[in-house]
């Protein structure tokens, strides 16, 4: 078991579909998955959607390997296996899906 950290760089409120189905992917694997906090982290994911966005480096210590996806960062594939899983909507306490 894995400890998952998550941060939604844009933070504009929007559910980030692409975090969403990373989390649903990793819970399914039996890992632990959360916003990134203070804390340890084995992997985290940083997604990016809108360029004008400022980027930024997390000040946060142990966050394991960090990896960067997302249309603003030129990285928008996620591996299939992910892409085509149903999206963790408990993340961001949605009790509706978001058409995109």
């Amino acid at each position: 078991m894995e400890k998952i950290g998550l941060i939604d760089v844009d933070g504009h409120n929007f559910p980030n579909l692409a975090l969403m189905k990373l989390s649903a992917y990793h819970k399914n694997k039996g890992d632990e998955v959360e916003f990134v906090t203070i804390g340890n982290y084995d992997k985290t994911y940083m997604s990016k959607v809108f360029t004008y966005t400022q980027d930024f480096a997390p000040t946060f210590s142990n966050l394991g390997e960090v990896i960067k996806g997302g249309s603003a960062y030129n990285m928008s594939i996620l591996p299939e296996e992910i892409e085509h899983i149903m999206p963790d909507y408990s993340l961001y306490n949605a009790n509706k899906a978001y058409g995109f």
